[in-house]
């Protein structure tokens, strides 16, 4: 009869081991690993460091993930839709195209303040620690910085083209300059600190570009 009970005392503990195959459990690993791989990069961070922050076995891990790299593609798989909900879609609503590269350039910066949110800083953390040896997770990498920049190019030239941006600067350049200031603050805050906020240094873009506070919306009222 004492092994009977405790056979059946067993049973329940049976139970995390099927929730560790569900869906809910795959999207933990995920969000953990995006954190970091975010903060610690690519390569320092071990299959090891996962389960340990997890608190999942070996064999609930590789369920869902077969390798660490099959992980990283998993989490970037997610990354557009991300970017489309939070960034892209809500500045496509705005009334000009001046208007909506005004909204993500504020909201590239707002996000990045946001604690839930580390898909940029996870991007230039890959992007830094990865290289040709990393095959196709590298060329991933790449091939989004790629399409980050022609977001922000096609951005630009839409602005140009509706009048509410300064034409005597290319979309080419102006796109390289809002990258690698978005990137720039992503750097100071890695390293602990801002000598000047970047929602300053947004603004002084804007006004460089000739997107000052509200000139889009005023235009397409007048």
């Amino acid at each position: 009869m004492a092994r009977t009970t405790a056979q059946k005392a067993k049973k329940p503990r049976s139970e995390p081991r099927k929730r560790a195959k569900g869906p809910a459990t795959r999207a933990g690993i995920l969000a953990l690993a995006r954190n970091l791989f975010s903060v610690h990069g690519y390569h320092a961070t071990g299959i090891a460091d996962i389960f340990e922050a997890s608190g999942l076995s070996k064999g609930a891990f590789y369920y869902h993930f077969h390798t660490k790299q099959a992980l990283a593609m998993a989490i970037l798989d997610e990354i557009p839709g991300a970017y489309e909900r939070e960034l892209i879609a809500p500045a496509a609503a705005m009334p000009s195209p001046g208007a909506r590269l005004r909204e993500m350039l504020r909201r590239a910066v707002a996000l990045n303040r946001r604690g839930d949110w580390c898909n940029c800083q996870l991007l230039m953390t890959l992007a830094a620690d990865l290289t040709d040896a990393d095959g196709a997770l590298h060329d991933r990498i790449a091939g989004m910085f790629s399409g980050m920049f022609d977001l922000w190019r096609d951005a630009v030239a839409a602005a140009q083209a509706s009048g509410e941006v300064r034409a005597d600067v290319s979309a080419d350049v102006c796109a390289q300059w809002l990258v690698f200031t978005i990137m720039g603050f992503l750097l100071s805050k890695k390293l602990g600190g801002e000598h000047v906020p970047a929602e300053h240094v947004v603004e002084a873009a804007l006004a460089f570009l000739g997107l000052a506070k509200g000139d889009g919306q005023k235009e397409m009222q007048g």
